[in-house]
This record gives structure tokens, sequence and C-alpha cells, in this order.
């Protein structure tokens, strides 16, 4: 569904790009009409047409050039649907019903002159509005068959061969339009398509499916776009790594949805307790990262304390109501900060980490840049 309202959103958009011309087409062409029928029909008449011409023509040029001062985008430009809908068909209107009246009784050279202004005008409708079928069939209905109509009760040869004629130029635009619309339609329905499947797949390639954290190529993209950041502005970037602290015994003991529940849980804690320009991600089994604008050490050692302490305070229920067990787990943590490539940091996170597994687990450590720890 979302995906038919972009299609019909850029057929919207379409129509405004690419029928402004007409609108000062159509008034042109309203000028000549008059100029021609001038010798033959009553001025007043003819003022008076023309005038309800411009004024629907200026409400249109209106209608447009508040499109181009407030540049809609996305599903916002549904909302320029009915302005445009209603200027134009009033517009039609004025044509179609008024050309019968407009042109002079007597005179078939005028009648065929003026329908051969109609008929033009209906044609260059295919194409302009082309892209909202029914608006294009609604324009030319208006501009066809009030003429076609007089024609018929003309009663002579000619108008109602003319007549005829103008229902078969109908068929042929009501066939020629609905393939013409359909086509466009769906390219343009297409395109969408294939931009979300093309957004999906790339949310995937990026995204830990379990806990929706980064997974660790965007981790590692994120990574070098925050240490380019980092330096360019004279600073460096903080890195905590986390452990889930005996994660195998929580698998063994009651199997790894149990395991997958306690995952889930510790990315919904970063989530809840990290800013939203910080990098959050899952790179390995139960081993998140987490990258921080934070060039000061004992800052993210503070975070990691903070982290450290709600997670072992947490408690997961797993299973059924008559079979629920709570759970309890605690994670070590390991941080390093500096300026230098990703991998570096990583080592040094990594030290850390393993001197708090080594030193009885659910603590921070700190590295350092000598390769040294401190906890």
């Amino acid at each position: 569904m979302r995906y038919e309202i972009r299609a019909r959103a850029d057929e919207i958009q379409l129509l405004y790009r690419q029928s402004f011309p007409a609108v000062v087409a159509s008034l042109v062409t309203g000028l000549l009409v008059c100029i021609l029928l001038w010798p033959v029909q009553r001025h007043a008449i003819l003022v008076g047409w023309f005038g309800a011409l411009l004024l629907s023509t200026s409400a249109r040029v209106v209608v447009f050039l508040r499109y181009w001062i407030m540049q809609p985008e996305g599903t916002t430009l549904l909302k320029w649907e009915r302005p445009y809908r209603l200027t134009l068909l009033a517009s039609a209107a004025i044509w179609g019903l008024g050309i019968p009246f407009v042109q002079p009784a007597d005179s078939l050279l005028h009648q065929v002159a003026t329908y051969f202004f109609l008929v033009g005008m209906a044609g260059g409708a295919v194409g302009v509005y082309s892209a909202h079928r029914q608006l294009m069939l609604a324009t030319i209905g208006l501009l066809i068959v009030p003429e076609m109509t007089w024609m018929l009760f003309q009663g002579t040869l000619i108008t109602t061969l003319m007549a005829i004629g103008s229902v078969l130029f109908l068929v042929t635009i009501y066939r020629t339009g609905k393939v013409l619309s359909s086509h466009m339609h769906q390219s343009f329905l297409l395109t969408h398509v294939l931009a979300g499947d093309r957004d999906e797949a790339e949310r995937r390639a990026r995204q830990d499916e379990l806990t929706g954290l980064f997974n660790r190529r965007a981790f590692y993209e994120q990574a070098e776009e925050m240490l380019h950041c980092g330096r360019r502005k004279g600073h460096g970037i903080s890195l905590i790594l986390l452990d889930v602290d005996h994660f195998k015994r929580i698998n063994d003991s009651h199997g790894h949805a149990a395991g997958d529940a306690v995952l889930k849980m510790i990315a919904t804690t970063l989530q809840q307790h990290l800013r939203a320009d910080d990098v959050c991600a899952r790179i390995g089994g139960e081993e998140f990262a987490i990258l921080l604008n934070i060039p000061n050490r004992n800052d993210a050692v503070r975070l990691a304390e903070k982290l450290c302490r709600h997670i072992a305070t947490t408690v997961v229920a797993y299973g059924e109501k008559e079979h629920r067990v709570l759970l309890r787990f605690t994670a070590s943590f390991g941080v390093a900060t500096g300026h230098g490539h990703i991998d570096h940091l990583l080592r040094e996170a990594d030290a850390a980490l393993y001197h708090a597994k080594e030193t009885g687990r659910n603590r921070v450590v700190a590295g350092t840049r000598r390769g040294r720890v401190d906890g």
C-alpha cells in the first residue's frame, strides 16, 4: 500500500512539473479562438467567455506558484491533487461548455475551425495528463462531449459525421490513455518497490537480525566515520566492549532461546542508556561494542560502570507461565580511548575485557595506549 501511495505522489509531482506550459497554451489558444470568431460573433459573448477562461487560468497559475514556493515532497504531494484537479476541470469545462455558445450557429467553417482547436487540445491532454488517467479522461470528456452533443442535435450530415468521428476519437483516446497511464503507474510503482527492496537488503546487510543493532560490518563503517570526524576536530573517541559472563552456561542450562532473550535484553538496555549519536553493535555471539564521541576515558569508564550495574540487576523472565525461569546474568567490560585505527582500539579494549574476565568478571577495565590495563 505504501508503494501505491508513493507512486501516486510521483504522478502528481509529474503533473505539476510538465503541465504548466499547457496552462499558457490554453490561454493563448483561447485568444486565437476569439480572434477567429471576432468578425462573426457578438463581442460581449467572446469577451465574457475569454474572461472566464482568464479567471480559471489565473487560478491555475496561483496553484502552480504556491506549489513551486512550497516544494512539497513525499506523501504531502497528495494534498496538492485536489487544487490541481479542480482548477484543471474548471478550465476544461469553460472550453467544452463554452465553445457551443461562442461559435456562430450559421457558419459551418467556423464550427469546424473551433472543433479543430478542441480536438488539438484533447490530443495534447493525452500526453500532458496521462500520469493521472481519471483526470485525463475527465478533461478530454469535458472538452469533446459538449461539442459532440451539440453537433448531433444539428441534424446535418456533416455535423453528424463529425459527431461519429468524435465518438471514435474518444474510444481511441480511452484505450490509448488506459495503456499509457497503466504503464506509467507501473513504472513509478516498480521504482519504489525496487528502492524498497534495495533499502531492505541494505538494512539486513548492516543489521543484526536477533537484536536489531548494527552488525560487525556496519560497526566498522560507523567507526571509520567517527574516527575521521574525531581526527578532523582534534579529539579521539571511546570504545566499550562488553561480553556476557558465562553465556554458554545459560545456553546449556536453559536452551539457546533463553540465551537469545538475554541478548535482546542487553540490546534494549544499551539502546535505553546511550545517546542518539552513539553507535551500538553486536559484533560476536555474546559480544557487543559501543562507539562513543567521548574523548575522555574516565567519562567512558563511568558510562560502562553504569551499564555494568544495570545489567547485573536486570532479570529476564523466560518461558511459559507454568515453567517460567528468571534469568540473572552479568557482563564484563573493556574500555579504550584514542584516535588511531579502529583495529588498534579493538585490540586495546579486547585486552581490557580479557583482563576483566580474568579478574572476576562483572566489572569494568580500561586499557591504556601502552597496552596495559587499569581496573
